[in-house]
């Protein structure tokens, strides 16, 4: 399990409730149809016609907008022809497969997510993986959007269509002497969407998670850089290896790097000793274990932080520090 700090919290909190609402985002109204007055056709009466449906609605198909759409193309037809049993017609068919395609896709997309977002925040230690779930997050928020506007422009399109040839039918052809209010109006009737909601809800989402990661970044380097120089203040041996150290800001990480040769000089004077006979093998060989450390450790710490902030994975880090605890 991954270590959990304030900034982990936020960024998993904000992640979870942007993929959690590309799920909710179904429950927002697709089309909203509102057709009121009346008049009849095929046998059927259209009054006060209420029609809302959203995303968790259409995905078995069969709207009713749809079908709506689909009779009243079947009643204009009957009425251009009607000496004729079998008259071609729009069913309308492709829209309600559009919208179940669409829906049941961001159904399991979003739904893969929230777990995925929960499996980030206990197990997984890379950023960029919760990045990437919340921008797919968003993008199915756009896309039911864009799911929205179309079915709601075809709608209208059609319903406006409709109503043009109704009347010509109904005034022109049959010599109708009183129109419907229903028709003459049926192309100004209420027809949007809802689905543009949650996609504001989601951009803000997604402006608060990229500004709490900008912050805490920020707190986060600010912290790191304390802990070292912490543990440059509480070195015992403050003489030298701390002289011998210094931070270093690349890329926003803090390393300690080594301000001066001074382990390696000394080495080779420790070499110089040994070679006149001054020291033995073994105090040779140990004096350059502990100036070998000395750098290692360092070089291992600076390691640690790549691999904290996910530029070393956790089979470099590993193979790094097989290659330091090696040299010593």
């Amino acid at each position: 399990m991954e270590k959990v700090t304030l900034k982990r919290i936020m960024l998993a909190s904000v992640g979870f409730v942007i993929v959690l609402f590309s799920l909710l985002c179904l429950a927002f109204n697709l089309v909203r149809l509102d057709l009121m007055g009346g008049f009849e056709f095929s046998g059927s009466n259209i009054d006060n016609i209420k029609y809302a449906e959203n995303g968790f609605d259409l995905l078995g198909g069969n709207s009713k907008i749809t079908l709506l759409l689909a009779n009243l193309s079947e009643y204009i037809a009957m009425l251009k022809v009607p000496n004729e049993t079998e008259v071609a017609i729009n069913t309308y068919e492709w829209m309600d497969v559009f919208a179940q395609v669409l829906n049941i896709l961001i159904l399991v997309i979003s739904s893969i997510l929230i777990v995925l977002t929960v499996l980030w925040f206990f197990f997984d230690k890379k950023k960029e993986d919760l990045y990437a779930l919340v921008i797919v997050g968003t993008v199915l928020g756009a896309l039911y959007l864009v799911e929205g506007i179309v079915l709601t422009t075809v709608t209208k399109l059609e319903m406006e269509q409709m109503a043009k040839e109704l009347l010509k039918l109904l005034t022109e052809e049959m010599g109708a002497v009183e129109v419907p209010i229903s028709i003459a109006d049926m192309s100004s009737k209420e027809i949007c969407t809802f689905a543009y909601i949650p996609m504001i809800v989601l951009a803000v989402g997604q402006f608060a998670f990229w500004m709490v990661n900008y912050l805490m970044q920020e707190k986060g380097d600010n912290a790191e850089t304390e802990e070292v120089e912490g543990i440059c203040a509480s070195n015992p041996a403050a003489g030298k290896e701390e002289a011998a150290f210094t931070l270093s800001n690349k890329g926003g990480v803090a390393f300690l790097e080594n301000r001066k040769d001074e382990y390696f000089t000394l080495l080779m004077k420790y070499k110089d000793l040994y070679d006149a006979g001054v020291l033995t093998k073994e105090e040779f060989l140990q004096q350059k274990r502990l100036c070998l450390s000395i750098n290692s450790m360092y070089a291992l710490y600076n390691f640690g932080i790549l691999n904290k902030k996910g530029l070393l994975t956790n089979e470099e880090f590993e193979a790094e520090k097989k290659k330091l605890i090696m040299s010593e």
